[in-house]
């Protein structure tokens, strides 16, 4: 995803955005000096799903609902990340900072989802009572 868009730059005239791209370079460097890389390496790439669901009507299935873990769980660490380079990255730190919460959204879907999509017989509490009587 990340290749994708470095590729997709085009060189610039304008001094104000050369300046700003040049701050977000050196802010980067710093980060990787002081913390290491990003953690972002089991960040899967979910956007053809996340376009399919942007239909109206669309319906994700419980497998392609439980595949964006990792996504959600990446937020959480991107912004741990983010609070440990802020004396060096204060601007990259802002905008990791600015990632919303979603270790509440994972930690219902992992109650609610066994990992292969399937909900969960205790899911809900309408859901654990209407399973007593299997055969």
């Amino acid at each position: 995803m990340g290749r994708e868009r470095a590729l997709a730059l085009e060189p610039q005239a304008d001094l104000g955005t050369i300046k700003y791209a040049l701050s977000e370079t050196r802010e980067g460097r710093q980060a990787l000096a002081v913390a290491g890389s990003p953690p972002w390496e089991s960040v899967p790439d979910v956007r053809e799903l996340l376009e399919r669901a942007r239909v109206p009507g669309s319906v994700a299935e419980g497998a392609e609902i439980a595949a964006l873990l990792p996504l959600l769980d990446a937020a959480s660490r991107l912004a741990g990340y983010g609070r440990s380079i802020a004396a060096e990255a204060p601007d990259l730190a802002k905008a990791l900072a600015g990632l919303p919460r979603l270790k509440p959204l994972a930690d219902l879907l992992r109650r609610s989802l066994d990992p292969d999509g399937t909900v969960r017989d205790d899911a809900s509490p309408a859901l654990d009572g209407a399973f007593l009587f299997r055969g």
